[in-house]
Parts: structure tokens; C-alpha cells; sequence
């Protein structure tokens, strides 16, 4: 899973619910404390599993940025260059060494920049296609684990569901907004 780690050591760290705390609810037979107890881990999983999610739409929205500022800076410095180069038209083609040599190192310099922006597309457009395969990859996991919480939990207050289904229409909705789609 790359940036966040794998799936195991993401569902063994669960900072609300301790061993000591699941042990205690076990031993004391109360089906209660159990069911919270359940519910709490769930819920701390999903939690998890939401903030991955967040945190892979927000990479997507910076490597946006990234690219968008890098592609400005290219395009700024071609300008630059640019406009040197149609200060040097004003001279006569061949009429002296020095300005033709210094007329063809711009325009290979412009070249480069060309190369340069299209690498960046490619790279960028690389990069976002990575995490958007494991952001599907995540919200199929987180919504498994929605479905898996509705089995196992069918007497969850009706609230506590609208909740969940709400929460997973939410990352839906920032992924396809991050994304350009609506």
C-alpha cells in the first residue's frame, strides 16, 4: 500500500480501544460492554479508514498545485527567454556570428523548456493516476468494512446509519470534486 502501509498494521492500531479494555469486556460476560466494545473498534476502523481516504483526495489536490506551479515557472522563464530571443530577430540573420550563436542557444533553451513542461504533464498525470488506484483500492476496503459493520451491528440506531451512509457519500463526493467531477 505504499505511503500509508499495509492493512494489518493499520487495523492493529487502534488508539480508543486497548486490549486491556476489550479483555476486561470479554471477561465480564456483559453483552452490553461487549457490543459497545465492538462498535467502538468499528468505528475507530472506519475512522481510519476516512482519514486515509481525506488524505489521499488531499494529495491529489497538492500534486495538482505542484504541478500547475511548476508549469507556471516554465512557462514564465520561456516567456523570459522568449522575448530575448525576438530582441535578437531585430538583427539580421548571418550579419554577425555572435547573435546567431546566441539566437540558437535560445531557441534550444526554449526547447528544453517545451520538453521540460510536457515531462512534468506526464509525471503529474502518473502520479495522480497512483493515487487514485489507491484511493479505490482504499474506499473499497473502507466500503467492505461499511457493509461488514451493517451485518454484524443490525440493531445500530437508525441515526448511527444514516451517519455511515452520509460519511461514505462524503468521501465520495470530495474524491469525484478533487477530481473535477460532479
Amino acid at each position: 500500500m505504499g505511503l500509508y502501509g499495509s492493512l494489518d498494521m493499520l487495523l492493529a492500531y487502534s488508539p480508543s480501544v486497548t486490549k486491556k479494555k476489550v479483555t476486561e469486556a470479554t471477561k465480564s460476560g456483559d453483552g452490553d460492554s461487549e457490543q459497545d466494545s465492538l462498535e467502538t473498534l468499528l468505528s475507530d476502523k472506519l475512522n481510519s479508514f476516512k482519514t486515509i481516504l481525506t488524505d489521499i483526495t488531499s494529495d491529489i489536490q497538492k500534486r495538482k498545485l505542484l504541478s500547475e506551479d511548476i508549469i507556471y515557472r516554465i512557462y514564465q522563464h520561456y516567456i523570459y527567454l522568449k522575448t530575448h530571443l525576438m530582441e535578437l530577430y531585430t538583427v539580421q540573420i548571418g550579419s554577425s556570428f555572435t547573435f546567431d550563436f546566441r539566437r540558437s542557444s535560445l531557441e534550444k533553451q526554449l526547447d528544453t523548456l517545451k520538453h521540460e513542461k510536457r515531462a512534468e504533464q506526464v509525471i503529474c498525470s502518473q502520479d495522480i493516476a497512483k493515487l487514485k488506484k489507491e484511493f479505490r483500492e482504499w474506499f473499497k476496503k473502507y466500503s467492505d468494512l461499511l457493509q461488514r459493520v451493517k451485518i454484524i451491528i443490525p440493531d445500530v440506531n437508525s441515526n448511527n446509519k444514516k451517519g455511515l451512509n452520509r460519511n461514505y457519500n462524503t468521501i465520495q463526493n470530495k474524491f469525484f470534486i478533487a477530481n473535477g467531477k460532479t
